[in-house]
């Protein structure tokens, strides 16, 4: 039987009261591997989109020292939804890899803080595969005008003109060589189907929203355009990391298809998504891969889109739960921070955080993240009148409803 359970627990503000810190997007890896460092992100407003010469700062948070905060790095390559791409590289050590604007262009930065190194890389990235040794990446510039809030400005995009570019599209940057190559071009991806118009001008395409599944061996990412009705229409796909074995997963422009949302890897198999039918009818929904087989999962507690991960697998049992968050409420404002089991039908809301007056590409998404062992989560907040980055200690919950057991 469904059970809907409210236990809020305490957010704790972990950077500096009235500054504007953020970590952006729900995907990546915030916490180091000790749970001991945090990473964040400092901008001077929150107010406006970015312009070309505002410039963040990238830095830690140590969590065994008062939380202080120690700068990295400034880029003026970034997005108020998803930063600067700033992550912690998989492994054992403490690499930090996060995307700047060039004077040509785009690419990347790893720093090695126990070598105190730097390596730069010639394109920018996105997502990194579980060995550290590659990314993939899209084209900043060109989501930027497609997709406000999620592209960098200061370049304008070179394909503006061209509805479906041959030379942009999903890319493969191998971070040990500093080499890069096209695996699929937008143009490929709009001519694969008619039902998304390569030549309709007011139908502009772009590929968005990519991530390695739990051990490197597949690549999701999405494809997307406008109509000339103005909707937005995504495909997803899957391919092995050197492009090969292109799968369709979704398809919004297929009658019985389903327009992706967010999505996330709970194993190498299967992915849970946000996906919504044709009669507006969306829910969260587990597929596996290269498989048309999919689980619609409890509706009644999962009624609404939201930003969702498994957690990691351990003694807490976090990779039984789903953490995700809500967009914010139109009567009330209040976004809700929730854990999900789908094998208990339980569902367990742990906090309610206001909006502010933050909307569009500004806004400011709860985007939950987990730490390394499942004890801790953090989200972005405004409800303070500042943006901040909270942590919330969720491993009793866990232990109370069972953890690995």
């Amino acid at each position: 039987m469904p059970e809907h359970i409210h236990r809020p627990l305490e957010a704790v503000l972990l950077t500096p009261r009235e500054k504007h810190f953020f970590f952006a997007y729900y995907d990546k890896l915030q916490f180091d591997p000790t749970d001991r460092w945090v990473l964040a992100q400092k901008a001077d407003f929150l107010d406006r989109p970015p312009r070309p010469d505002d410039a963040i700062t990238v830095g830690t948070i140590d969590l065994r020292d008062n939380h202080r905060w120690e700068p990295l790095e400034r880029t003026t390559g970034w997005c108020w939804q998803q930063g600067c791409m700033l992550q912690w590289l998989p492994g054992d050590g403490r690499r930090v890899i996060h995307n700047v604007r060039t004077a040509d262009g785009y690419g990347a930065l790893i720093h090695d803080l126990d070598r105190n190194r730097r390596q730069e890389i010639g394109r920018p990235i996105y997502c990194v595969r579980p060995d550290a040794r590659e990314a993939m990446g899209n084209d900043p510039n060109r989501v930027a005008w497609t997709r406000p809030g999620y592209g960098y400005v200061g370049f304008d995009d070179p394909n503006a003109s061209i509805v479906a570019p041959v030379d942009a599209g999903l890319w493969r940057i191998d971070l040990e060589r500093n080499e890069f190559e096209l695996l699929h071009s937008i143009r490929d991806a709009a001519h694969r189907d008619p039902s998304a118009d390569p030549e309709d001008a007011s139908a502009p395409h772009w590929f968005n929203h990519l991530l390695y599944n739990t051990d490197g061996s597949r690549v999701i990412f999405l494809h997307r355009w406008k109509s000339h009705d103005g909707r937005t229409y995504t495909r997803m796909y899957t391919c092995d990391p050197d492009g090969g074995n292109l799968h369709q997963v979704s398809d919004a422009a297929a009658p019985d298809g389903y327009n992706a949302s967010h999505f996330w890897w709970r194993d190498a198999q299967t992915i849970i998504m946000w996906g919504g039918d044709h009669e507006g009818h969306g829910a969260y929904r587990l597929l596996r891969d290269q498989d048309r087989e999919i689980e619609q999962l409890c509706p009644a507690l999962l009624p609404q889109d939201g930003h969702m991960t498994y957690g990691p697998p351990g003694p807490l049992g976090a990779e039984r739960w789903i953490l995700s968050d809500t967009y914010p409420d139109v009567q009330t404002g209040e976004r809700t921070l929730l854990l999900y089991r789908p094998d208990l039908e339980l569902r367990i809301d742990i906090g309610s955080f206001h909006a502010g007056n933050l909307d569009g590409e500004i806004r400011c998404d709860l985007h939950p993240r987990w730490s390394r062992s499942g004890r801790w989560i953090t989200i972005d907040s405004v409800h303070e009148g500042f943006r901040g980055v909270y942590l919330l200690e969720i491993g009793p919950l866990l232990q109370e409803f069972g953890g690995a057991g």
